[in-house]
């Protein structure tokens, strides 16, 4: 068993194993509204392998954390998804996938992680949870489930987080009037000027 950079031929395995840990439907997961029609982080997604197949699989991709008082938006890294095979899980391999990827993105300089998840599981490694604040997913839900974690920061300090605040999908270059068309129905009014 070994764990390695993801390669585009493992792309029909990563699927077939995302169907097996979260469902046939797993895309219709309010996570994948900040991937659609976005890449992943090159150099930030990696496999567990056994015998040529794939077991295990954590990405990374780009988004940003919009500030719903004042306007601003921070580019942060979106994690997920994080799959382990059920055969597996339990042996910390979901662990060791997850300290891999962001001992990677610190390398590569990246500031603050977020995701939606099970807050037990992602607290052992040093995520906190976004509450009180209410930080969500771009449809309004998962305030209770967001977690991030400042990659530079110590783990026992609670990170500067907007009061109200949603992620957004990245669009590179974005502007303001860019981002009402790619993001409707959110509050972005406020921002074009």
């Amino acid at each position: 068993m070994m764990m390695t950079a993801q390669k585009d031929n493992d792309i029909r395995q990563i699927k077939a194993l995302l169907k097996t840990v979260f469902g046939e439907n797993y895309r219709e997961k309010s996570s994948y509204a900040l991937r659609r029609g976005v890449d992943p982080v090159k150099g930030l997604s990696f496999v567990f392998r056994h015998d040529g197949d794939v077991l295990g699989t954590i990405g990374f991709w780009p988004a940003y954390l919009q500030d719903l008082e004042k306007g601003h938006l921070q580019k942060i890294l979106f994690l997920g998804p994080l799959a382990v095979s059920p055969l597996l899980q339990g042996q910390g391999i979901g662990a060791s996938l997850l300290r891999k990827g962001l001992s990677a993105a610190r390398f590569q300089g990246h500031q603050r992680v977020m995701l939606v998840g099970e807050p037990r599981y992602y607290a052992k490694v040093g995520f906190k949870q976004t509450l009180p604040n209410s930080i969500t997913m771009p449809n309004g839900q998962d305030a209770d489930r967001m977690m991030v974690m400042d990659l530079w920061q110590k783990a026992t300090v609670m990170p500067n987080l907007p009061k109200l605040g949603t992620l957004v999908p990245y669009a590179p270059l974005m502007r303001a009037g860019d981002m009402a068309m790619r993001v409707p129905d959110r509050p972005f009014n406020h921002l074009a000027g």
